[in-house]
């Protein structure tokens, strides 16, 4: 739990605000993932009744593969469930993995990042990124954000206003986000990344 001080410490300044106190249960993400037949079901049912009894989800930032689709039934959960969602980087990712599996009718969505040979990736890595050589490659700097009409009561808007500084290699493909608006209907922003890709901000 030491990586992600500062997101704990923001989110108790968060809840000291409203007078309220933070209870942080944390869950090991691949207990969250159906284990195999025959396996132990104690780690599974335990990590599922701490997920189902919480008011609120989050899930941080992280590399690798493993406990994904754990994060991804987490989110699920919460989308079908009504109960509030963080996603931060890779918490973000696997929420809209799981929107698309779910929603838009991509069932083998995933990311580029997380498994380079899957079938149908909607996270892909920005197309000015050296794949090569990754590390300390990250997209850095403010971009251009285009605002819905209607969304004039948007925090996020209020937040960034036109511009965004961003840090990243990866971003959801485009060709995703008519499928993402057809569902959803409003979406707050879309920043622009060249002509062909977006990073979507709700």
């Amino acid at each position: 739990m030491d990586s992600y001080v500062s997101v704990l410490k923001s989110l108790e300044h968060f809840v000291m605000a409203w007078e309220h106190r933070l209870n942080l249960v944390a869950v090991e993400a691949s207990h969250l993932e159906k284990p195999a037949q025959n396996s132990p079901q104690e780690e599974y049912d335990l990590a599922w009744s701490k997920v189902r009894s919480a008011d609120g989800i989050l899930v941080p930032g992280g590399f690798g593969e493993r406990g994904t689709e754990g994060m991804i039934a987490a989110a699920q959960w919460a989308r079908e469930n009504k109960t509030p969602y963080l996603g931060i980087c890779l918490g973000m990712q696997v929420a809209v993995i799981e929107f698309a599996r779910h929603m838009c009718n991509v069932s083998n969505a995933g990311s580029i990042e997380l498994s380079p040979n899957c079938s149908e990736p909607i996270i892909i890595f920005m197309p000015e990124i050296d794949k090569e050589t990754m590390g300390g490659t990250m997209r850095l700097g403010s971009r251009p954000t285009i605002f819905q009409e209607g969304s004039e009561w948007s925090k996020v808007r209020k937040l960034y206003e036109e511009r965004k500084s961003s840090a990243s290699a990866i971003v959801i493909d485009t060709r995703l986000i008519p499928s993402i608006l057809s569902v959803l209907v409003q979406l707050d922003s879309i920043s622009l990344a060249r002509t062909t890709r977006t990073s979507v901000w709700r």
